[in-house]
């Protein structure tokens, strides 16, 4: 069994849209026989949004630098032989990532706006604004993937959407447009 590393945000403060993403990710993975480890920051919601999604976690102590944390995250992997990183980490993500390539694992990042340089060996940013697919790819052999349909989300989300052609304009009686989604 391959053992991927999960290291995300966790922090209240920052919202819980890099945990929920990371989750249904790591849940994607294990339906393919992968064992998820995630490294989160300390916190106590968190820690029950992974326990009732059945993943096992660790909580990453706070360092003075990401140097200093990407060694913890590397003695963490090396612990479960786990050769995969996934980085959910938004500003972090990019010099955790740098650090994490010197160590010979494979790293991937899950980006929407702040990568600048692509250390990793993957990249998936599923946003629609081009200008958050720009990156300077200091590795050379990394792996670039944009647009929407790189965006995770959850499946109750897919199951509900409309196809753009089901989308009717319509003109109401006071004369102003409105969008109408056809049934």
């Amino acid at each position: 069994m391959n053992t991927i590393t999960i290291r995300c945000i966790a922090d209240e403060s920052k919202g819980f849209g890099n945990l929920s993403r990371a989750i249904l990710l790591g849940k994607e993975l294990k339906k393919k026989s992968n064992n998820i480890i995630f490294l989160i920051d300390k916190n106590s919601n968190a820690k029950i949004i992974l326990q009732k999604n059945n993943f096992e976690y660790f909580f990453v102590p706070q360092f003075n630098s990401k140097k200093k944390e990407s060694e913890f995250i590397i003695k963490k992997m090396n612990y479960f032989k786990s050769k995969s990183v996934i980085l959910e980490m938004r500003e972090f993500s990019e010099i955790l990532s740098k650090y994490l390539k010197n160590y010979g694992k494979q790293v991937i990042i899950i980006d929407d706006a702040w990568v600048k340089n692509l250390y990793a060996d993957l990249i998936f940013n599923g946003t629609v604004v081009k200008k958050y697919h720009r990156y300077k790819k200091i590795n050379k052999n990394a792996k670039i993937f944009t647009g929407p349909k790189f965006w995770i989300a959850d499946q109750h989300f897919l199951k509900n959407q409309k196809k753009f052609s089901a989308i009717k304009s319509m003109q109401p009686r006071s004369g102003t447009s409105v969008l109408q989604v056809a049934p």
